[in-house]
């Protein structure tokens, strides 16, 4: 055989090999994405039953901040309607202001 020919040979053999494992690498390149993509929509799935579950708990907290409002309402109003000294009114006041502040700054920060 010739030489030239064998090294031609040789060089087309190898065409054909690195065509085949680019054709390779195209079929399992997806193959690794697909399998990427499986384990970030796991953790994406993880991360948001982590945050259904904080969410919970801050509305929990909402709740009971808002609980807090109203009662501090709520003795303003008997304090009120009960005629208490000026001084004791003001303090009720002055707490029920501290928690209608701290309720706005706390559904602020959750915006």
């Amino acid at each position: 055989m010739d030489i030239a020919k064998l090294h031609s040979a040789q060089s087309l053999d190898t065409n054909v090999i690195m065509s085949f494992a680019d054709d390779l690498c195209q079929v399992f390149e997806p193959a690794r994405d697909i399998s990427a993509l499986a384990e970030v929509k796991q953790e994406l799935s993880r991360l948001e039953s982590v945050l259904e579950e904080d969410w919970s708990e801050v509305q929990t907290i909402l709740k009971d901040v808002h609980g807090q409002v109203l009662m501090h309402e709520q003795k303003v109003e008997a304090a009120e309607k009960e005629g208490v000294d000026d001084a004791t009114l003001h303090a009720l006041r002055t707490e029920l202001e501290k928690e209608q502040q701290y309720e706005l700054q706390f559904s602020q920060e959750l915006r």
